[in-house]
């Protein structure tokens, strides 16, 4: 009988270490936080595991979307680890056991930053008439070039700017030094595009019409 009282006692305190991990994870703060490494990390963890379901940058698809900041299993950062590690029981959220405690983490910071990044414009923002202008700024590459212009998008891990010349910039934050909003620089207007030349030169006379 000994033995299988061993037993009883190992599988009981397996299941109270569980439990107790669940619970510690239900109310633990993220010791990763919103560390760039973690994020790029967790951004890669995410396209292998979860954009399948919740679409590029957590849209969402068969999942839901994962960028507004509100998730079902409940807002706090240990809620979002019980769900992946233990998945979400009566929808297709599968759990990810195999995921060490990092792994989750990693994504968990992830799934932060595309909330942080969607986030809404201040009331008064935009272009339309008695609206505040798109901030300029200044993004200074690590070769010391620095490039201007008006901030049409930003995200973790890159920021699009459109320089006084019309050209847009696609830039990776990786290769910058620096990103700076310009507050004292008055708005960038690009030049509109270059009109499409006429179909006909000017003093060529109309082609007759097919009868």
């Amino acid at each position: 009988m000994a033995p299988v009282i061993t037993d009883i006692i190992v599988m009981l305190l397996a299941a109270f270490g569980h439990l107790l991990a669940s619970q510690q994870s239900d109310t633990t703060r993220n010791p990763l936080g919103a560390a760039p490494a973690a994020i790029a990390s967790g951004r890669t963890a995410y396209e292998q595991r979860c954009q399948a379901c919740h679409g590029p940058a957590g849209q969402g698809e068969r999942g839901p979307a994962l960028n507004t900041g509100t998730f079902k299993s409940g807002k706090e950062d240990g809620d979002l680890f019980h769900a992946i590690r233990e998945g979400i029981p009566g929808t297709q959220m599968p759990p990810f056991r195999t995921l060490s405690d990092t792994d989750v983490w990693q994504l968990v910071s992830y799934i932060r930053s595309l909330a942080a990044s969607t986030a809404p414009a201040p009331a008064g923002g935009g272009r339309g008439r008695g609206n505040a202008p798109p901030p300029i700024v200044v993004a200074t590459l690590r070769d010391g070039r620095e490039i201007r212009g008006t901030r049409r998008n930003e995200d973790t891990f890159s920021v699009q700017i459109v320089d006084a010349s019309g050209q847009l910039h696609l830039l990776d934050k990786l290769a910058l030094t620096s990103v700076r909003v310009d507050a004292g620089a008055a708005p960038i207007d690009p030049p509109l595009p270059p009109l499409l030349p006429p179909l006909l030169p000017p003093n060529d006379p109309p082609m007759p019409l097919e009868s």
